[in-house]
C-alpha cells in the first residue's frame, strides 16, 4: 500500500509552532491547560509514529512497533480531549470523586493498551508482511470503537454544557469533535491517505485560537497571573479537596508610584517588582504560584506547609528593599501581609476570594505577618462574607445614606459648598467603611446602580427647601466611570433635576483625573454635554495621576481639587514652589482651586498662603449626615 503522509508532515510543523507558542506565551498552569498540552503532545507523537509506520523500508517488526505506538497515541488524543472538556466544566471534580465513573471512563483506554499487547502475540489487530504490506484484522475495529467512544462522549458533554458555553466556543468544540470523527472514518476507508493527525491539528489550532487564550489569565501591567487565574486555581484545589495556603500581600502605597514617577516608569517598576516577587517565591517553593489579583494586591498560593516559614521570611525580606529608577529617587513599599490556610480558615471558594480582595481593610499591621486566626471570629470577617447581601439589599431598598462635607471659602470665611458622600449603614454591622464597600461594589458590578441612587438622593436634596435655606452655592456629586459611559446619563440627570425642581447651577459633578482623560468618546461627550446643560464640573484628585495637563485644561472644568497626597507634601520647599506656580496657572485660567484632605491648622495655613480658594478636610469638618450638616452650617455661617 502506498501511503501519503504529507499531511502528517504539515501537522508536525504546525504542532511545533503551537508548542513554541505555549512556551513563549507563558501558558497558565491549570488543569485544562495541562490536558490541552497533553492533546498537543499526543497528536505530535501520533504524527511521528504515523509517518514512521508508513515508511516501508523499515522491517516488519519496526513497523509493528511504530504502528502500535500510533494506535496508543491516536486514542490518547480523543482521551485527552474528553478530559480536557471535563476540566473546563464542573464535571471533572465529580468524576474524580466517583471511582466507578472514573474507572468506566478509563476502561476504553486500557482496552486499547490491552489490544496492542495482545497483537504482539496474536496479530489479530494488524500485522505487516515481510514485504511491509499492511493488513487490518477484526480487533482493530475495537480500537476504532474506543476512539469513537471518547469522541462521542465529548460531543455529548459539549451539548450538555451548552448553556454555560459561549456560542463561539460551542461551535469550536462541536467542530473539533466532528472533525476527529469524520477524519477517522475517511482515513479508514481511504487507506493510504493519512489525514487523521492533520484533522486533529486543525482542531488544536481552533482550540488555541478561540479557547486557550493565555492573555485571559495574564495581567498586562505586572505580566504575572491575574485574578482570573487565581480564582480558577483556587476552585480546582477546592473541588479536589486539596489543602493549600495563601500568602496575601497588599501594598498600601501602590498608587503613590504614579505620583512620583511617570506612567511608563511606574509600569516598568511594578512589572519588575512583580516578576522579582514571583521569582523570589519560586526559589523557595518551586511549586508555588504568584498572582496579581487587585490594585496593589498579590497572592502566593502554595501546597507545602513545610515551606511556610521560609516563604514568609523571604517575602518579608523582599519588601525591605527599595525600588527605584534613578539614584536620586527611591521608593519604599509598605505591605500588609496575611497568611490564610485552607480549609482551616475558610471552607468555600467565595469566602476565601472575597477575603483576599478586601483583607487589608480590616488588618491594621504593616510590620508583621498576620494569621487570619487572629481575626477569624471577629465581626469584620463575618461582614466580608455578608457584603453581597448587604449591598444588594441596600440597592433594593435605596437605603444608602448621604453625608455632606462642607468646603470652606477662604475669602468669604464661610462654608459655601459641600461634597455629597455615600454611606452604608447595616442593621447588624453598623456604619460600613466606604473603603470597604465601594471597591467591593465595583468588583461585583453594582456601582452604576449605587451611583444612580446617589444621584437621585443628592439632586432631591439640592432641590429641597432645606438646601435653599442654607444659601449654598452648589453641592458636589461624584460620577463614576460606569455612569459616564451611560449614553442616557444626561437624560437621567435632567429628568431628576426637573422632578425635584433642582437648579442646575446648584449641582456640581466631580470627576477624577483618570476618568477625565479616559479617552472614551461617550465619556468625553457626556462631560461636555453636562457643561452645555448648565451643570458645573470639578476635577478631583488632581496631582495623583499622570495626565497631560494641557488636555485636562481643554475640558470644561470650573474647579480643580488638589489631592491630599500633594497637600501633605507642600511643607517641602521644592514641591511648594512647583505647586505655587501651578496654582497661579490654574487661577489665571479662571478656575477655582480646592485643597483636599486638610487635617491640621498648619496645612490650612499653607493652603491659605498659596491663595487656594477652598479648603476641604477634617480640620474644618468631617462628612456629616444631612441633619447634622444643616445644623453645622446654621451655626458656623452666622
Amino acid at each position: 500500500m502506498y501511503f501519503v503522509f504529507h499531511f502528517d508532515i504539515a501537522s508536525l510543523i504546525i504542532l511545533l509552532f503551537l508548542l513554541l507558542g505555549l512556551v513563549f506565551r507563558k501558558q497558565y498552569d491549570a488543569r485544562n491547560n495541562r490536558f490541552h498540552l497533553l492533546i498537543i503532545v499526543s497528536t505530535f507523537l501520533a504524527g511521528v509514529f504515523d509517518i514512521l509506520g508508513s515508511i516501508t523500508t523499515f522491517s516488519a517488526l519496526a513497523l509493528t512497533i511504530f504502528n502500535s505506538f500510533y494506535l496508543f497515541f491516536r486514542t490518547g488524543i480523543t482521551f485527552s480531549f474528553f478530559f480536557y472538556l471535563l476540566s473546563l466544566s464542573d464535571s471533572f471534580s465529580k468524576v474524580m470523586k466517583n471511582k466507578i465513573i472514573l474507572v468506566m471512563l478509563l476502561v476504553p483506554m486500557l482496552i486499547v493498551v490491552a489490544l496492542i499487547i495482545i497483537n504482539i502475540f496474536t496479530k489479530k489487530v494488524f500485522y505487516y508482511e515481510e514485504n511491509a504490506a499492511y493488513h487490518r484484522e477484526y480487533l482493530l475495529y475495537i480500537q476504532y470503537a474506543m476512539n469513537y467512544f471518547y469522541a462521542g462522549a465529548s460531543l455529548v458533554l459539549i451539548i450538555l454544557r451548552r448553556k454555560n458555553t459561549s456560542l463561539i466556543k460551542f461551535i469550536a468544540f462541536i467542530f473539533v469533535g466532528l472533525l476527529q470523527i469524520c477524519a477517522s472514518i475517511l482515513q479508514f476507508f481511504a487507506g493510504g491517505l493519512l489525514i487523521e493527525i492533520f484533522s486533529c491539528t486543525c482542531g488544536l489550532f481552533l482550540l488555541q485560537l478561540f479557547i486557550e487564550r493565555g492573555e485571559d489569565y495574564l495581567d498586562y501591567t505586572t505580566q504575572i497571573y491575574n485574578s482570573n487565574a487565581f480564582n480558577k486555581y483556587i476552585k480546582e484545589r477546592i473541588d479536589l479537596n486539596k489543602n493549600f495556603n495563601v500568602l496575601l500581600i497588599h501594598i498600601t502605597n501602590y498608587s503613590r508610584l504614579y505620583s512620583i514617577f511617570s506612567r511608563g516608569t511606574s509600569i516598568h517598576l511594578i512589572r519588575k517588582m512583580s516578576l522579582s516577587l514571583t521569582n523570589k517565591a519560586r526559589t523557595i517553593d518551586k511549586n508555588c504560584h504568584t498572582y496579581y489579583i487587585d490594585q496593589g494586591t498579590y497572592a502566593i498560593v502554595y501546597n507545602n506547609d513545610n515551606t511556610s516559614s521560609a516563604l514568609v521570611d523571604g517575602v518579608i525580606d523582599f519588601f525591605t528593599q527599595n525600588i527605584s529608577e534613578t539614584k536620586t529617587i527611591t521608593f519604599v513599599l509598605e505591605p500588609k501581609i496575611c497568611l490564610v490556610k485552607y480549609p482551616f480558615d475558610f471552607v468555600d471558594k467565595d469566602s476565601l476570594i472575597n477575603f483576599s480582595l478586601s483583607f487589608y481593610n480590616i488588618i491594621e499591621s504593616k510590620e508583621e505577618i498576620i494569621s487570619i486566626e487572629k481575626y477569624k471570629y471577629e465581626n469584620e470577617i463575618n461582614l466580608l462574607f455578608a457584603l453581597d447581601e448587604i449591598i444588594n439589599k441596600a440597592i433594593e431598598n435605596k437605603s444608602f445614606e448621604m453625608y455632606y462635607q462642607p468646603l470652606y471659602n477662604i475669602k468669604s470665611a464661610k462654608f459655601e459648598t459641600a461634597e455629597a458622600l455615600v454611606r452604608l449603614n447595616a442593621e447588624k454591622y453598623g456604619l460600613i467603611s466606604p473603603g470597604l464597600f465601594i471597591p467591593y461594589a465595583e468588583k461585583i458590578g453594582k456601582m452604576l446602580e449605587i451611583g444612580n441612587i446617589i444621584l437621585e438622593k443628592t439632586i432631591e436634596f439640592a432641590g429641597s427647601e432645606r438646601f435653599k435655606e442654607l444659601d449654598l452655592e452648589y453641592v458636589e456629586i461624584n460620577l463614576s466611570i460606569k455612569q459616564l459611559q451611560d449614553i442616557n446619563l444626561i437624560k437621567r440627570i435632567n429628568s431628576l433635576a426637573e422632578k425635584y425642581n433642582a437648579k442646575k447651577e446648584n449641582i456640581n459633578f466631580e470627576l477624577t483625573e483618570t476618568i477625565a482623560i479616559n479617552g472614551d468618546k461617550i465619556v468625553e461627550d457626556n462631560i461636555f454635554n453636562l457643561a452645555e446643560n448648565g451643570f458645573k464640573l470639578s476635577l478631583d484628585d488632581f496631582g495623583v495621576g499622570y495626565s497631560n495637563v494641557a488636555r485636562l485644561f481643554k475640558l470644561p472644568f470650573s474647579l480643580i481639587k488638589i489631592d491630599k497626597m500633594i497637600i501633605d507634601q507642600l511643607e517641602h520647599n521644592e514641591l511648594h514652589n512647583v505647586f505655587e506656580e501651578l496654582i497661579k496657572f490654574i487661577t489665571k485660567s479662571n478656575l477655582k482651586v480646592v485643597a483636599e484632605g486638610v487635617e491640621t491648622k498648619e496645612k490650612a495655613e499653607i493652603a491659605k498662603a498659596l491663595n487656594i480658594d477652598y479648603i476641604q478636610g477634617f480640620y474644618y469638618s468631617k462628612p456629616l449626615p444631612e441633619k447634622q450638616f444643616i445644623d453645622f452650617l446654621n451655626k458656623e455661617n452666622k
